[in-house]
């Protein structure tokens, strides 16, 4: 830009240009009514939504016995080498074997057998391994997992568009008549920290599925250990629990959440306002 042209142009205290502020003031304030419009529809359909979660968490409880009883009437199922990595049986080692071996290494020739491993042929597994029974069924899990997942990934992004719309309705700091911007500034923290406590319910599938895949893989290396069975629907019944109390605390955190932001609403949309309390109410 020229620089008689940059002379004229008129900036704002902040720096910027009077068209320039008035452009992001124009998105600011769009963004600011995308935020709120998001929060009035979580207010709205607050009722709807715990009474979601209140469902979930009663079925939860119903298919936890379905799931426990589906354990227990596992019945041992024929394993094959496609799914079980369990360990061959030993070949005999005879004197005529070793003999053969070191004279095939004196000689320069590998004592490895020469077929390729591709075609080489499968061998015969162990009658304990055949007869291994499969891991208990966690399909029922698995689904639950995924929906508390997906639940606890929605209501997040809903406080987080709370979270920021409090944010960006903070006023300038002045001196003095800071009382309503301090609420402003704790209802923000509060949410923030639920929001926190959400994560942990959306990371309960990959922490489950890590867990029982390496319970799994020491269930079939051990497979002469009989606790493994055991320790793997331990573990199942240990995640029904987990899933029975985050239901149970999603309820709370929106809760919560609404009650955080219905009792300061006014102070959140106007800190300054002398008409109202300065202090967050629960």
């Amino acid at each position: 830009m020229p620089e008689p042209a940059r002379k004229k142009m008129k900036r704002t205290g902040t720096g910027l240009s009077t068209s320039s502020r008035e452009e992001t003031d124009r998105v600011l304030a769009k963004h600011k009514e995308t935020l709120h419009e998001k929060m009035q529809v979580f207010l709205d359909n607050l009722p709807a939504l715990t009474t979601r979660y209140h469902e979930c968490w009663e079925r939860v409880k119903q298919l936890k016995v379905t799931g426990q009883a589906q354990a227990a009437s596992a019945t041992p199922a024929a394993m094959t080498t496609t799914n079980s990595p369990a360990h061959p049986p030993a070949k005999p080692s005879t004197p005529t074997h070793k003999a053969e071996a070191k004279k095939k290494k004196a000689d320069g020739e590998s004592h490895f057998p020469s077929t390729p491993l591709a075609t080489a042929a499968p061998r015969e597994l162990p009658k304990e391994a055949r007869d291994l029974p499969q891991p208990p069924d966690n399909s029922l899990l698995l689904g639950q997992l995924a929906l508390v997942k997906s639940e606890a990934d929605q209501l997040e992004k809903q406080l987080q568009a709370i979270t920021e719309w409090i944010a960006l309705m903070v006023p300038t700091i002045k001196d003095e008549d800071n009382a309503g911007v301090e609420v402003q500034m704790q209802v923000h923290s509060e949410l923030t920290s639920l929001a926190k406590e959400i994560e942990a319910k959306y990371e309960l599938e990959s922490e489950y599925i890590e867990g029982r895949a390496n319970i799994e893989s020491k269930y079939y290396k051990h497979f002469l250990a009989p606790s493994w069975i055991k320790l793997l629907e331990k573990h199942d019944q240990n995640r029904w629990d987990d899933l029975e109390i985050a239901w149970k605390e999603l309820v709370r955190i929106t809760l919560n959440a609404y009650t955080l932001v219905t009792n300061n609403l006014e102070k959140l949309k106007n800190p300054r306002s002398q008409s109202h309390s300065s202090y967050m109410t629960m």
